[in-house]
């Protein structure tokens, strides 16, 4: 599991839906890294500065990043949808240093 991928996640028998990893690849490599970060992804735009369309694979939603992170149970992620393009990813990237106030 990597930064930007995309996978279907479940937990028990509720489906969430789509949600988009955006953990650190490092810590996602560890196996004894269960909790990892995400952005679910919706299909309709939820309006404010930080929702960013995106597109994978053939299916486009929305990612609203300074509302919708949330903690992601590694064990729940139960189908590989597709990644981020890397124009997709740098405008995750951004709107994440921009919803913290980081420095890019």
């Amino acid at each position: 599991m990597r930064r930007g991928e995309c996978w279907r996640y479940q937990l028990r028998a509720i489906p969430v839906g789509p949600m988009v990893l955006i953990s650190a690849q490092y810590l996602i490599d560890d196996p004894a890294v269960e909790m990892l970060y995400g952005v679910p992804m919706v299909p309709d735009d939820p309006g404010g500065l930080t929702a960013i369309p995106v597109m994978i694979g053939g299916t486009s939603g929305w990612l609203n990043i300074a509302r919708d992170i949330t903690r992601v149970y590694q064990g729940a992620l139960v189908e590989f949808l597709g990644a981020l393009d890397p124009a997709d990813l740098d405008r995750v990237d951004k709107a994440i240093y921009n919803t913290f106030g980081l420095p890019l």
